[in-house]
């Protein structure tokens, strides 16, 4: 026997509003459309699932069974679903990259190229702005993870000697990723002169 998933759906409303007119209303249909698909779902299964009555409908002893399984099999079939689009959805991971005027010109370019290589799935954008801004970019939480002159003294901040001419990487307290992958402190943001 082929089930119509459409009708069994059907069904499930009906017995939750125990009325065919409000089914009808809630789904746009004519209440001959509704009766007519539950007809048909009674003649599936062999058995009538449902006798009308002055406030709307009753379920019978059978109705009560199917309705009973359905409201499962359809709360399955829900889990399912959302289970199936949750592992297809692709969870972009983002970095953004700050710099002060000299370090971003003299070493992010390359940096950043470096990293992409590595990490294709992760979407970089990439701030100039003088060391002020950046620090507080750094320390709002804006900014991942930056290459200063001269970094501030605070203490919020993890700090790597970047490169001769003093430049430093730093890197947020609270940046996901930048804690995931060690960036700063190994791979494509270690000084590009060292490699």
């Amino acid at each position: 026997m082929l089930l119509n998933l459409n009708r069994i759906e059907l069904f499930v409303r009906v017995a939750k509003h125990h009325n065919l007119g409000k089914t009808a209303r809630e789904m746009h249909v004519s209440v001959s459309s509704v009766c007519q698909r539950l007809k048909s779902l009674e003649n599936d299964f062999g058995v009538k699932l449902y006798a009308k009555n002055k406030e709307g409908i009753e379920l019978t002893g059978p109705g009560q069974i199917l309705v009973t399984a359905a409201t499962d099999v359809l709360n399955q079939l829900e889990n399912l679903k959302k289970m199936l689009n949750h592992d297809s959805e692709v969870t972009v991971q983002s970095l953004t990259v700050g710099g002060t005027y000299n370090p971003s010109e003299k070493f992010l370019p390359s940096a950043i190229a470096a990293f992409q290589k590595t990490h294709p799935d992760v979407k970089v954008k990439f701030l100039t702005a003088d060391g002020a801004s950046i620090d507080k970019l750094v320390r709002e939480s804006e900014v991942d993870i930056a290459i200063i002159h001269s970094p501030s003294e605070s203490s919020d901040f993890h700090r790597e000697h970047f490169a001769a001419d003093e430049s430093h990487v730093l890197r947020s307290s609270d940046a996901p990723i930048v804690q995931k992958e060690k960036v700063g402190f190994a791979g494509p943001f270690t000084n590009p002169s060292n490699r």
